[in-house]
């Protein structure tokens, strides 16, 4: 990866996390969407897909990919990724979690 950058949107909400009185909730939901995030990358990385560069914003994280090895069913793969991710840990909330 040549480029990293962190948006101003993205430490700007996490000023107001850190200020808010409901941090914990907002803590909770961040955590889900850093590991929504994280599924994409896994899939990405399982794929050996080059990361030209990758930006944090309020959004999600936006990618710059190597658009050389790019196939329909690998971008439709790393597009549902977090739907996996979600399901996975589902599963071990059910089996390791729940006593």
């Amino acid at each position: 990866m040549k480029k990293f950058s962190i948006d101003y949107s993205f430490l700007i909400v996490l000023c107001l996390i850190a200020l808010s009185p409901k941090q914990d909730t907002l803590v909770k939901l961040l955590i889900a969407l850093c590991v929504h995030e994280l599924g994409h990358l896994a899939w990405i990385g399982f794929f050996r897909y080059r990361i030209e560069s990758l930006r944090l914003s309020i959004f999600g994280f936006f990618l710059k990919l190597d658009a050389t090895k790019e196939e329909l069913f690998k971008d439709i793969s790393i597009m549902v990724a977090s739907l996996q991710i979600y399901f996975a840990s589902y599963l071990y909330q059910i089996q390791f979690l729940k006593k």
